[in-house]
Parts: C-alpha cells; structure tokens; sequence
C-alpha cells in the first residue's frame, strides 16, 4: 500500500517487505494500462534471464510519445536512460521509442538502487524509471525488448480512455472464441 503519493519509484519501494526474502526476476508494470500481453512478458523474462541482465524494459514506438518517458539509447544502440515526457529537451521529444511502464528487474539490484533513488529537482517524486540508468552506470546489463504494440500503450487516466481500452479488450475476447 502506497499510503503517500511519492512517485513511482516510492511506490515500488512499498513492496520492500513482501518481497524481503524473495531472490529472483520481478515485474514492474503500471497499474493503468490493462493492455499488456504476456508474450511481452514471456519475451522480458527471457531476455533478462539469457543476458543475465539488471534490468529489461520493453519500449514501443508510437506515433504520438507525448506524456510517455522516451528511450535514450547510446551510439551503440544500447540502453542508457528513460527521460520522462516533462524533463525532456525538444531533441529528445522528438524520439518516438517510448518506455510504456514494462519492466522486470533483478529484485535484489532493484531494491538496491531504490535504497539510492534520488528525488526529482523538478517533481520531488521518485521515479523508478531513473533505477535501469543508475544499474547501467554501476557497469550492470540493461537490456530492451523492442515491439509493445501501439494499443497496447494504451492507459486509463479518463472517461474515455477506459471506453476506449473496454472496446479493445472486447475485440480482443470475440478474437479468442
């Protein structure tokens, strides 16, 4: 339980005791987006294991990224950061490879940098999307999985929002019969 609203990164951090005497891979995922399927889930999983990896996001491109933390990569093309929609530069807005709130971590690492998480100079909230680059900056493996589609990135925040995700997942049941 969240009792304070301090952020992503404080609400992960809530889980600390339950997940206490737990070792393995964890996922974070949003609460508000039900669009998630578990072939992404199943791909992450077996990326983290097979790089034997920190951390692995998947990312999705979309045509319009707006509000969506983008995906920095580095000249090799590789992870180096999630920068969230408010503290981007117009350059970096511009990138449509956005992180949908997708991830699975070591659990140990991640309580790790979360005992380090520093608040935002902007927000004062912690952002758990700020662990991959601190992992990656202390020489651990960040992967990504490309290829979360679009509708998918979908989240609920209004009205029509949730309208529009009950239509999907309308489809997506007449799909399965």
């Amino acid at each position: 339980m969240q009792e304070e609203q301090k952020g992503t990164g404080h609400a992960t951090n809530c889980a600390r005791e339950l997940l206490k005497d737990f070792t393995g891979d964890v996922f974070v995922l949003g609460g508000d987006g039900p669009l998630i399927r578990s072939f992404i889930l199943q791909q992450m999983l077996e990326q983290q294991r097979s790089a034997q990896a920190a951390a692995t996001l998947a990312t999705a491109s979309i045509a319009d990224p707006t509000g969506y933390g983008r995906i920095i990569r580095n000249h090799e093309g590789r992870f180096e950061a999630i920068i969230e929609h408010s503290n981007a530069t117009p350059d970096q807005q511009l990138i449509t490879e956005i992180y949908p709130s997708y991830a699975c971590f070591d659990c140990s690492l991640l309580f790790e940098m979360l005992n380090k998480l520093q608040p935002n100079e902007t927000s004062g909230e912690y952002y758990v999307t700020d662990v991959p680059a601190m992992l990656r900056a202390e020489g651990k493996i960040v992967e990504l999985v490309q290829g979360v589609p679009e509708e998918d990135v979908l989240s609920i925040n209004t009205p029509q929002q949730l309208a529009e995700v009950e239509s999907i997942l309308n489809s997506r049941s007449l799909e399965e019969v």
